[in-house]
C-alpha cells in the first residue's frame, strides 16, 4: 500500500518557516535542503517510564531518541521518521503524518 493511502496530515515547510514540531512519520524532500537540525522521537513531550520503587517519585524521559545537526538532502527523497522536530537552513519539504496500519 502506498504511502498516500495513509496520510493523516501534511506540512509544508521551509527557509521562510524553518521551525516545525510534531509527530513525523518521514519528510519528502522537495529541493536540495539543508537541515540545520533534526530530532527524531515521537514528539517533544516526555514519557512516564517507572519510580523503581521509590514512592512519591517518578522518572520520565524525552520522547526524543536522537539529534542530528547540519543534514543535506536530495531532491526526491524521504527522510525516515518518527520524527519530532526540524529545523531547516534552506530548501523545502513535506511533513507527513501517516495512520499507522492494524
Amino acid at each position: 500500500m502506498s504511502i498516500n493511502a495513509n496520510i493523516t496530515r501534511v506540512v509544508s515547510a521551509s527557509a521562510v518557516s524553518p521551525r516545525h514540531t510534531g509527530s513525523f512519520t518521514k519528510l519528502y524532500i522537495l529541493e536540495t535542503t539543508v537541515f540545520e537540525r533534526i530530532e527524531f522521537g515521537t514528539d517533544k513531550g516526555t514519557k512516564f517510564i517507572d519510580s523503581y520503587g521509590q514512592p512519591g517519585t517518578k522518572l520520565e524521559v524525552s520522547n526524543v531518541f536522537d539529534t542530528v545537526l547540519g543534514v543535506k538532502a536530495t531532491a526526491g527523497t524521504y527522510v525516515d521518521g518518527p520524527i519530532a522536530a526540524f529545523n531547516l537552513a534552506s530548501g523545502g519539504c513535506l511533513a507527513y503524518n501517516t495512520k499507522s496500519n492494524p
